[in-house]
């Protein structure tokens, strides 16, 4: 009787096996960046569309009282004004019934609509990832933004379109340099001065601040808190010690620039590359000036 032959066993050679695993790794190696950019870009989609509810509630309150919400004397900050026309109505009439500010700013829990998804700060009570255009020159109402005083839309003599209103200001990436006042620069609040204060504030090397520390940290009750246009999206923020003025740029947790909400209520995105001086034009509401290109 003929012994019939055995059949080969199917199956992997050990070589087989490791050729199959080293082209799984890298098609991985391939597509998770990819994988990665598709959720940033999602997440600063989303950041922007935010930034947009925002302008559209802001909208909604000039419409109401005829000015721009604003910070300063006697006022909680602009994002707690547009409380009510975030839905977050409830919010704002428990808040208002608190007479104590530590007890008010304990109240405001977190708002989902005022954080930027690529803000890694701790989530909190009264945290926000924006912050309203504060101006240039405050101290003697000069290019001014929308923080100190109420602002009339007919006011913005450089064009809604042409005139910034809030931006991104994420927490922990607030980098201060603390430089001391010098007398060889006079007091003077000039344009020239303020422009001296940003250049040593960009060539300082500055101190990194601890995690949820920013002295410029947005949050929803922010009396007279705000960004300013010194310099560009992404830069350090200063503070002058013994000087009335502070360079307090806008930052985000995006990598080549920051979402921008104009006084029109568009909303566009601003490369760190910006030029300086565009930028600085962008920041106040009468200056005359006139920005053609957004890069």
């Amino acid at each position: 009787m003929l012994a019939l032959p055995r059949s080969r066993r199917a199956g992997f050679s050990l070589l087989e096996l490791l050729t199959v695993l080293a082209v799984i790794t890298v098609l991985l190696a391939l597509l998770l960046p990819a994988i990665q950019r598709a959720r940033s870009t999602a997440r600063m989609l989303e950041c922007r569309s935010r930034l947009h509810q925002i302008g559209i509630a802001t909208h909604s309150y000039v419409e109401m009282f005829e000015t721009f919400p604003s910070g300063g004397v006697g006022t909680l900050g602009c994002l707690y004004a547009l409380l009510p026309y975030m839905d977050q109505a409830s919010v704002f009439q428990r808040t208002e019934a608190i007479a104590d500010l530590r007890a008010k700013m304990a109240a405001i829990p977190v708002i989902p609509a005022y954080l930027c998804p690529e803000d890694p700060t701790d989530k909190s009570n009264n945290v926000a990832s924006y912050s309203t255009n504060k101006g240039l020159l405050r101290a003697v109402g000069q290019m001014r933004g929308f923080v100190f005083e109420p602002v009339k839309p007919a006011d913005v003599t450089d064009g809604l379109s042409q005139t910034a209103f809030a931006s991104e200001q994420i927490t922990n990436t607030w980098r201060p340099s603390f430089i001391l006042y010098e007398p060889s620069l006079p007091l003077r609040r000039s344009i020239t001065e303020h422009r001296e204060l940003a250049r040593r504030c960009a060539a300082s090397p500055g101190t990194v601040s601890p995690r949820g520390i920013g002295g410029g940290s947005p949050s929803v009750i922010n009396l007279s808190g705000g960004y300013n246009h010194l310099l560009p999206p992404n830069s350090p923020a200063c503070v002058f010690s013994d000087y009335p003025a502070d360079v307090n740029s806008a930052v985000g947790g995006h990598p080549q620039g920051v979402n921008v909400l104009y006084a029109d209520g568009s909303v566009r995105f601003t490369s760190n590359w910006i030029d300086g001086i565009a930028w600085w034009h962008l920041g106040t509401i009468d200056s005359g000036d006139l920005v053609t290109e957004f890069p």
